[in-house]
């Protein structure tokens, strides 16, 4: 975000704006910026603000979530999204066997 501030979603603090440096807690910390206009970057961070406050849900409104919003428009979360793949395999697998040993 603008002026050093960083929208963070934990589980500990749910969804809030807090500094870089305590964003970072004493661990080295990196900013990627995409390039963008100003108008653009007014938008994520529109978009960044607009559940804040909200609390922190580890399967359906985490830190990707909120991040994948804040830039693309889309909540989404690669972590989430590859264990419910797994999980999926494993029903797959589960049932499978079943039927095999029948």
């Amino acid at each position: 975000m603008s002026g050093g501030l960083v929208r963070e979603t934990t589980p500990q603090t749910g969804k809030r704006i807090t500094t870089f440096e305590e964003f970072c807690a004493g661990q080295q910390g990196f900013i990627l910026r995409y390039s963008r206009s100003p108008y653009e970057n007014g938008i994520v961070e529109l978009r960044a603000l607009s559940n804040l406050g909200g609390p922190y849900d580890g399967a359906a409104d985490n830190c990707e979530h909120d991040s994948s919003y804040a830039q693309t428009g889309v909540a989404s979360s690669p972590t989430v999204n590859g264990l419910l793949v797994l999980a999926g395999v494993g029903v797959f697998v589960g049932i499978a066997r079943a039927m095999n040993d029948n």
